[in-house]
């Protein structure tokens, strides 16, 4: 199977002449089929600007990139790349079902299906007690693993999270974590994640890390 993400010498700059910032300079990488990847690096390294590229989300300024295993678009079909930003990003407004069901709902898929394929989801994380509670009556925990069910709900194949723990207690980090790969076993999806916990980076298979903007792939941290 072709990866599903490779790139060349890939960059993203922000503002111009004087006042410009790079966040991500002439990163090469590819991600394959089933991968587990930790992104590892302080705040501000450039891990999010390299995920929203891996997602199509943001334009590069350099470089190369491209989806093979995606048809050459992240975008098609819709939902077979999603993304579980920092912080849970729940509609106050709708309760935990109308929630996972949005994304879709904006895919095309009628109403009773996206119902449907949202309490699956909710189902298979054990989040279904949830399923008509407003984001105001649930945990800060229990709010990211709803984001989880949301992402997982499109079937994706390439599953991104971006520092899916870092606003959670060691305890709850965990619990999210063990959510993500069982997700991501249960999809047959491959896995990137970005974050600053060492804890959560041993838990993959593959480590990348991201310096000043700098990528590092085959990267392994110091005893």
């Amino acid at each position: 199977m072709s990866a599903l993400f490779r790139c060349r010498a890939l960059g993203r700059t922000f503002g111009a002449g004087a006042a410009a910032v790079t966040a991500v300079a002439e990163a090469t990488c590819r991600i394959e089929p089933g991968d587990r990847i930790a992104v590892s690096g302080a705040s501000g390294s450039g891990k999010s600007t390299l995920l929203h590229l891996i997602a199509g989300l943001e334009t590069p300024t350099s470089g190369e990139a491209e989806w093979p295993g995606l048809g050459g678009d992240p975008r098609r079909p819709p939902g077979a790349v999603a993304m579980v930003f920092q912080a849970p990003s729940l509609l106050p407004a709708l309760d935990v079902t109308e929630n996972v069901s949005l994304p879709l709902l904006l895919c095309g898929h009628e109403p009773a299906e996206a119902r449907k394929r949202a309490i699956a989801a909710l189902e298979l994380l054990g989040l279904d007690e949830l399923a008509g509670r407003l984001p105001e009556e649930i945990s800060g925990g229990q709010a990211q693993r709803v984001v989880i069910a949301r992402a997982i709900a499109t079937r994706p194949v390439l599953l991104l999270a971006d520092e899916p723990t870092g606003q959670l207690d060691t305890g709850t980090a965990a619990a999210v974590l063990d959510v993500l790969l069982a997700a991501a076993a249960h999809l047959d999806a491959a896995l990137v994640v970005a974050t600053h916990d060492e804890d959560v980076a041993a838990r993959l298979g593959t480590r990348w890390h991201m310096r000043d903007g700098h990528l590092r792939t085959g990267w392994a941290a110091p005893c």
